[in-house]
């Protein structure tokens, strides 16, 4: 009888519990599409068209996408800087389903919402054995406005679709924590796994679930008996870092490429300026909480539906208060819901935490940070509002320890606390939507996106003005009337295709979109276009939305401010770029962009679209193929970037892109061979150094004397290798060097030698000074070699001094020129100066590039392979110049005719594109660039597989793993003794022979 009665009981408790669980779908489905409707029915968010452009990139190529997008900023390696689950789920869904793509991206994106908040369901109702409790937190979740805005208005797509995850992954952790059987190592299991899709999703968020799963393991320790504050610590510590070194591993497939461009692209870590690092963390607490509007004229607009509603995080302090009493996990979650607000009203903590704190940054900026209130705010509130009324049973009925009444009095506390805490959760929704009352207006609940109001969430705003004039009792009939036609009731209408044109700029697109190598460049002012350009054509945009992945920096930004953030009046450097980047068309905002200096240099620039498409007169094409035009080896420091001043003189008018290539080097001298250097025609030393000063004092003696051209500059005091010397080399057009400030802008400077110098005003030039100091300088004390010319002196000493040296060419220089000049905003007759030194050398001719280039075929295929054929022959070496991002991994591979195969150096030249130095060629032979991965990618792999194999015999076997391990290292050992001792015995038989 006992058995069939514990029988129906389990049968009422389950039928119960399933209930309440499709009751809670229907709900949470309810809600999300009563508010979430409009995602269905348009593209939505600032940054969608961007997300949706990966979308069809995807498509394009799923299963297997290439490395290589080389559709913006010269090409970079998406998967490795972004990664791209979502994308991938967004595809699988078009393709298993009926849905275009562009609905298949609707529906993910809508579903990320009611999915999490599901998930939100889930933990509290299995971890915490409450469903009433986890209906409650749902449903805050999902009236809660910071749950939209970043799907809705600022269009975040991946973040939201990475929520999905959280809450599984936290079930899964949980269980893992309190079960010691086959469920828990499984749990294990599902909780790496979990972690794992985390992270291809959106990184951000899969280190905010480390936190909120290291607080969860950390309170779970506290429960760990006999307590032990080093027990507890311990495992608080090892548990966290165990799991992360886990996910890691299974991640290596990904995680070592990912880190390694993220190095590439910030080579540095960020130096922060308190000022303005401050401003990164723009949300007032105020507007965070719902207490105050964001006016409509503040920076700060953006953020105003960044809220958390009173009706949220009001209870959520009685949870926290609850937690310590009932639940401690709940009470560290509580912490983590609070943390944001703490950060955004004393801003200055987070400043000195990722100042002093390794790795912080990935769990506290201003976007990260908000995941915590928004996750586990409402979680918290809901264990408040049940708290409460546990409370209000527990302090009159304490005493009550056993028998009937205790069963008595638990039931009484399900069945009130259940109740009670609906009821109070549908008063503080209803009661506090719109509270202040000061601010907010009777049809403005701050519920859902875009601060819905979700009383009329069908009326038209028009229709609004004249609901605030209604009664609230009539405005309540007035809602029932309305809803009771069905067609006033949402429906979804989801976007097939883009069957029109997405901007003004489309008609030109359409013309254009079959040139295989035409490359553009939009305005950031237009950055809608920047999203939609490449939906829809492959036409190449140095722009790049996800600024992020750029491999060109800090040309890129240089390259910006020169074309669409400054107005000097003139377009040299404008136009020197626009042939260093390969620039043949800018779209152009008419109300936003500095017009004038394009339309005041007719040489080189026409309007062709009124819609503000500008066309540059000498454009370069993505390629380039020259003999006669030479090759600058810049060496210099990478550290100080030593290699950006002298780029940003050669553009602004010194040495212009048809004068000669620059290439960036390396720091060290030395780090080159001979044949290396001698693939270069000029090296140009600044802020250089060396290994070994007599090694690189050897090579570049040997470079000159066999017809090298050499540019040394020793005015970078401290950074320059050789700004002072007792006893110059040889090679130097000067005996000696000191450092002296004795010049200063008072000394007059004398051009001795107009051959080399030109004929110009040295009256013109900048003063040799610094905020009222001297200028200082490395001059000689003793003078010139018989063989040396000076060139331009100050007070009768060498400040330039040139010459032939063997077969070769030397130009020293004493004064920092390139940072005098980045100094004094390019003093013209320095800048003439300076490009008379440099083509003294030789100079190349943008005509014969040009002409060259026209014999030159180029065919592309798949993003990850470029194929040359040389159509001519070129009886001397020549340069292939490929305007696309230098990187590791690309590999060229020349083909001779006769079938013979060589590989090709490839080096970073100008803003970072790709520079090869190719031998004499026949006609007919070809070039292949090809993007590979390499052996970090592979290592990654076999680790992942190795980490997955491991993990899976632990889920199958368990303990009895140490056992297999512990055998397994026994037999190997007494193996190595064997051999070992067969090794001596022969050793020893030697011996003795």
């Amino acid at each position: 009888m006992k058995k069939l009665i514990k029988l129906i009981w389990l049968a009422i408790k389950s039928f119960w519990q399933f209930g309440h669980l499709v009751i809670a779908i229907a709900i949470i489905a309810a809600i999300a599409y009563f508010l979430g409707y409009p995602y269905l029915q348009a593209i939505r968010g600032s940054d969608s068209f961007y997300h949706l452009t990966n979308v069809f990139w995807v498509n394009k190529f799923f299963p297997k996408l290439p490395y290589w997008y080389p559709l913006q900023n010269g090409g970079v390696v998406p998967i490795w800087g972004y990664p791209h689950l979502t994308y991938f789920l967004v595809v699988i869904i078009h393709r298993l389903t009926s849905l275009s793509l562009i609905s298949a991206w609707q529906v993910l994106g809508w579903l990320s919402v009611p999915l999490t908040a599901f998930g939100l369901y889930l933990f509290v109702a299995t971890r915490l054995k409450n469903q009433t409790m986890a209906l409650i937190g749902s449903v805050l979740y999902l009236l809660a406005p910071i749950t939209w805005v970043w799907l809705f208005d600022w269009g975040f797509y991946t973040e939201s679709v990475s929520y999905i995850f959280v809450f599984p992954t936290l079930i899964f952790l949980d269980t893992f924590l309190v079960k010691k059987n086959w469920l828990g190592r499984l749990s294990l299991f599902l909780t790496l796994i979990l972690l794992v899709l985390t992270f291809l999703a959106h990184p951000a968020t899969f280190f905010v679930t480390v936190v909120i799963g290291a607080v969860l393991i950390f309170f779970q320790n506290l429960s760990i008996k006999p307590r032990s504050f080093s027990r507890i610590a311990g495992k608080s510590v090892l548990t966290p870092l165990l799991l992360l070194s886990a996910t890691l591993l299974l991640l290596g497939f990904i995680i070592f490429d990912f880190y390694s461009y993220a190095g590439r692209v910030s080579p540095a870590p960020a130096k922060h300026d308190k000022a303005v690092f401050l401003e990164g963390y723009p949300t007032p607490v105020g507007s965070l909480l719902g207490l105050e509007i964001i006016p409509s004229t503040e920076f700060k607009v953006g953020h105003r539906n960044i809220v958390v509603p009173m009706a949220i995080w009001l209870p959520a302090i009685a949870g926290i208060v609850a937690g310590l009493i009932y639940a401690p996990k709940i009470f560290g979650l509580g912490l983590l819901a609070a943390w944001p607000v703490v950060f955004f009203r004393w801003p200055i903590l987070s400043w000195y935490a990722h100042r002093y704190i390794p790795f912080i940054g990935y769990v506290i900026n201003h976007r990260t940070i908000l995941i915590f209130i928004r996750l586990l705010a409402p979680v918290v509130a809901a264990f408040g509002i049940w708290g409460v009324f546990k409370l209000l049973i527990d302090l009159p009925t304490f005493w009550i320890k056993k028998g009937w009444l205790l069963r008595f009095r638990q039931l009484i506390t399900v069945v009130f606390t259940s109740i009670a805490s609906i009821g109070l959760a549908g008063y503080l929704i209803v009661f506090l939507a719109n509270k202040p009352d000061k601010l907010w207006q009777p049809t403005q609940v701050r519920y859902g996106p875009q601060a819905f109001d979700i009383r009329d969430p069908f009326f038209k705003i028009e229709d609004k003005e004249e609901l605030a004039k209604l009664k609230p009792e009539e405005t309540g009939k007035n809602f029932m009337a309305y809803l009771q036609d069905i067609n006033n009731w949402p429906r979804p209408k989801l976007v097939e295709e883009l069957d029109q044109p997405l901007t003004g700029f489309s008609d030109f697109i359409a013309q254009h979109k079959d040139e295989p190598f035409l490359r553009v460049d939009v305005s950031p002012f237009l950055g809608g276009v920047v999203q939609t350009l490449n939906l829809e054509s492959e036409i190449s945009q140095i722009n790049l939305y996800a600024i992020t992945l750029s491999l060109l920096e800090p040309y890129w930004g240089y390259e910006q401010q020169v074309f669409f953030s400054e107005n000097t009046g003139n377009t040299i450097n404008v136009n020197n770029l626009a042939q260093w980047f390969g620039i043949k068309y800018l779209f152009l905002s008419p109300q936003l962009d500095f017009i004038d200096k394009y339309a005041a240099d007719t040489d080189h620039w026409q309007e062709i679209d009124e819609v503000g498409i500008w066309q540059f007169s000498q454009p370069t094409e993505l390629y380039s193929w020259t003999v006669d035009k030479p090759v600058v080896l810049v060496i210099g420091s990478t550290e100080k970037a030593a290699f950006e001043p002298v780029f940003r003189a050669s553009v602004n008018g010194a040495y212009n892109y048809a004068d000669g290539l620059l290439v960036q080097g390396k720091a060290n001298v030395d780090d080159y061979s001979l044949a290396e250097l001698k693939q270069f025609d000029v090296l140009l030393l600044f802020g250089y150094n060396y290994k070994s000063q007599s090694k690189a004092y050897r090579l570049l003696d040997q470079y000159v004397a066999q017809g090298g051209n050499l540019f040394i500059s020793t005015g970078w005091q401290y950074v320059d290798a050789d700004w002072q010397l007792d006893k110059a080399p040889d090679f130097f057009p000067v005996t000696d060097l000191i450092w002296s400030t004795d010049y200063g802008a008072g000394e007059q400077l004398v051009l001795e030698d107009q051959a080399i110098g030109g004929q110009l005003q040295v009256a013109d030039f900048a003063p040799l000074a610094w905020n009222d100091n001297a200028w200082g300088i490395s001059i000689p004390v003793v003078g010139k070699r018989d063989w040396a010319r000076t060139v331009l002196s100050i007070s009768g000493k060498p400040l330039v001094a040139a010459g032939e040296y063997g077969e070769g060419k030397v130009i020293w220089t004493g004064l920092n020129i390139f940072g005098h000049l980045n100094t004094y905003d390019f003093n013209e007759a320095e800048m003439v100066f300076l490009g008379n030194l440099l083509r003294w050398f030789g100079a190349g001719s943008l005509a014969e590039e040009q002409a060259q280039s026209q014999k030159l075929l180029v065919t592309r295929e798949h993003p990850d392979q470029v194929d040359f054929e040389f159509q001519a022959t070129a009886d001397q070496p020549s340069i292939l110049y490929w305007r696309e991002a230098e990187f590791p991994n690309w590999q060229a591979t020349l083909s001779h005719p006769s079938g013979a195969k060589e590989k090709i150096d490839i080096y970073r030249a100008g803003p970072g594109f790709m520079l090869m130095r190719l031998p004499p060629l026949e006609q007919g032979s070809r070039l292949q660039l090809a993007f590979k991965p390499g052996g970090r990618t592979y290592l990654g792999r076999i680790l992942s597989l190795f980490a997955l194999i491991i993990l899976l015999i632990y889920v199958v076997i368990g303990k009895r793993m140490t056992f297999v391990i512990n055998r397994f290292l026994t037999l190997f050992r007494q193996r190595f003794k064997k051999r070992f001792s067969k090794l001596k015995q022969t050793f020893d038989n030697e011996e003795d022979y």
